[in-house]
């Protein structure tokens, strides 16, 4: 199968870390994928680097990104005659020219199916694609239509999509909001990951972390509602009540919010590490990991399926899907939830303290609970989330919209 993903950028989130295990998997099976970059701006040169390097995937860019110099300036002279509140009298060649070039794309590496993620993607790939060439198209949501509440975005794409894929339950409330019908062909699907292959014990003597330290781990985009600031005063705290074994480190992108807290924070104790492209590669220096998160748009953190893969437990707050999350078929949970009743209140670091302390001074529960993220893992898997994905596509491709 020849896949077309469409995605706003490749820079680091959990929505595009996903997209790449999914790529990867998607190859491995003898698919061929190619992603369409829809705000190639955004892109993180060496993030990009990184997909390139481990992936065979080919990348494509929009129609404006892709025409030659003479076509760049009929653009440009067509949003002057705008500016001057006249109709732009390029307009419908130049539109003609746009399809035709997606239309290139889509026969030329004769794609199956198309599947955007997150909801700038979605928007493009409706605008651009999917009005004007008939091809099965699925959309996965990772919750970005509530977290802007885009009920007027979803009720144009939803007559086009021919399957869907989501990450929590809440991502289809804003759906269930429209008069229109949602498509059954639809699953819950996580963003899933491969296991991890263990601990570098080089990479921890990299970092200074002796055998003896007890270390908490956190991994998450680098702004305040995830709760970094949380996590650096609970440890403080324990250090200043003499538990001068426990450390912290920080993986995130090196912003100026994290660069503040590196210049107000870092110690001996507290480590920041900046942006790791492979989170499987860091997770196992770590005994706990924690994400003290009260982004009020939380819906399934790749971090704490990252942190379970990696046999860790978790202490959290119950932000989105994440109490969900750790627990396993029997309901076994594995970690500790911390509840944070008003997703606005930044979650009480002392309740994060004393949950770590827990850890450090019960050794038999740390056991236990890392069993039990094993357990809670399972549905996580990557393999399991690339059949999944396979049989949407099959079903979409039957019900593919005839477009008049």
């Amino acid at each position: 199968m020849n896949i077309l993903h469409v995605i706003n950028s490749v820079a680091v989130g959990g929505a595009e870390t996903f997209l790449l295990r999914l790529i990867q998997n998607q190859e491995s099976k003898g698919n061929t994928c190619f992603v369409l970059i829809s705000y190639p701006n955004g892109n993180e040169i060496d993030y990009f680097d990184y997909w390139k390097n481990n992936s065979n995937v080919t990348f494509i860019y929009p129609y404006k990104e892709s025409i030659n110099l003479k076509m760049r300036i009929l653009y440009k002279f067509n949003t002057l005659v705008k500016i001057f509140k006249k109709k732009g009298f390029l307009k419908g060649f130049l539109e003609k020219e746009k399809i035709a070039y997606y239309k290139r794309i889509i026969d030329k590496n004769k794609i199956d199916i198309v599947n955007s993620h997150l909801l700038g993607a979605d928007f493009f790939t409706y605008e651009n694609i999917v009005t004007t060439i008939p091809i099965p198209w699925i959309l996965t949501s990772q919750g970005c239509y509530n977290d802007y509440d885009k009920v007027d975005l979803v009720e144009k794409v939803i007559p086009y999509i021919n399957g869907m894929t989501y990450v929590a339950d809440k991502n289809l409330t804003i759906f269930d909001r429209t008069n229109l019908k949602l498509t059954d062909n639809k699953k819950l699907i996580y963003n899933a990951l491969p296991k991890s292959n263990g601990l570098n014990k080089e990479l921890r003597i990299n970092h200074g972390i002796d055998d003896t330290d007890f270390v908490i781990g956190q991994i998450s985009r680098s702004i305040p509602e995830k709760g970094m600031e949380v996590a650096i005063n609970a440890v403080n705290k324990l250090n200043n009540e003499g538990y001068s074994d426990i450390k912290l480190i920080l993986c995130g992108p090196e912003n100026d919010y994290y660069n503040e807290l590196k210049n107000k924070y870092q110690s001996k104790t507290i480590l920041f590490l900046g942006v790791v492209r492979d989170p499987l590669t860091y997770i196992p220096l770590f005994d706990v990991g924690i994400l003290p998160s009260y982004f009020p748009s939380e819906s399934c953190p790749s971090t704490i399926a990252e942190y379970l893969a990696c046999s860790k437990p978790v202490i959290s707050t119950n932000a989105g899907e994440i109490p969900k999350m750790i627990r396993d078929e029997q309901e076994q949970s594995a970690g500790i939830i911390i509840e944070n009743k008003s997703k606005e209140d930044i979650p009480d670091y002392n309740l994060f303290a004393e949950a770590i302390l827990e850890y450090y001074s019960d050794r038999q529960k740390l056991q236990n609970d890392s069993k039990i993220a094993d357990l809670a893992a399972a549905k996580f898997d990557i393999e399991i989330a690339a059949r999944e994905y396979d049989l949407i596509y099959k079903e979409a491709q039957k019900r593919i919209l005839k477009i008049s």
